[in-house]
């Protein structure tokens, strides 16, 4: 089914924002601009604009103009991508700190969501993942210590998918997640720098190559502060 003109409109808007034509505090064309350059009418581009408005994806300051909204960074659900590569993509300064790395054994509950026997060898990484410096996602990872003998801190300090998809020549292929409302204990509170009872978004996600051998089990948890999901249905 054929999108209305004006759904087609934001969607172009949003592909240049995607693909980093456009980047935060860009100034768009006027509506008379943005008219002529879609030969619509002006509610056609209003409706438009209110789309990506409500989506977050621009901001519009009476007597200045509609400019990209560099406030958030946006996550696609649907669409699979490591944190550096969604953060840099919009504009913003991604790190990454690693708060504890150890190797331990898998439990049973923890073999079950690895798709290992229990009591083999796994990694469990806690990172602290900012944006601009600011903590926005704490990270508690597992990923068996088989598929990656040489994972260090140093790595991990980097982009994780980066190191298993071009260091270990590995096709990551899917991650299935889980996503339910928490609130902030003591030790979360401490860490993300928020208070005590701070409404958080935990996902809980297991992670699959390829071949379908799973790679990580993690729980993330995001303040949402800069950050915020995304999910678009087509019919």
């Amino acid at each position: 089914m054929k999108l209305p003109k004006y759904k087609q409109i934001a969607s172009d808007i949003q592909g240049l924002v995607d693909t980093q034509k456009l980047g935060a505090g860009d100034l768009l064309p006027t509506e008379k601009e943005l008219m002529s350059q879609y030969d619509v009418s002006r509610v056609t581009i209003r409706k438009a604009l209110a789309e990506l408005e409500s989506q977050e994806v621009i901001v519009r300051i009476s007597g200045k103009g509609t400019y990209i909204n560099g406030s958030k960074a946006r996550r696609n659900a649907l669409e699979l991508k490591g944190f550096l590569e969604d953060i840099h993509a919009q504009g913003k300064q991604p790190s990454s700190r690693v708060l504890d790395f150890k190797l331990t054994m898998a439990d049973a509950s923890l073999a079950q969501k690895l798709s290992i026997e229990i009591n083999m060898p796994v990694y469990a990484i806690t990172r602290l993942r900012l944006i601009n410096d600011e903590p926005e996602i704490l990270e508690h990872t597992f990923m068996p210590a088989m598929l990656f003998p040489e994972l260090s801190i140093d790595i991990m300090n980097t982009s994780k998918y980066e190191y298993i998809e071009k260091d270990k020549g590995l096709k990551i292929a899917l991650s299935r997640e889980t996503v339910v409302a928490e609130v902030a204990d003591q030790q979360l509170a401490d860490t993300l720098n928020v208070e005590v009872g701070y409404p958080l978004i935990k996902v809980m996600s297991i992670g699959e190559l390829e071949d379908g051998t799973c790679f990580e089990y993690s729980e993330n948890y995001f303040t949402s502060k800069q950050f915020s999901f995304e999910i678009m249905a087509r019919r």
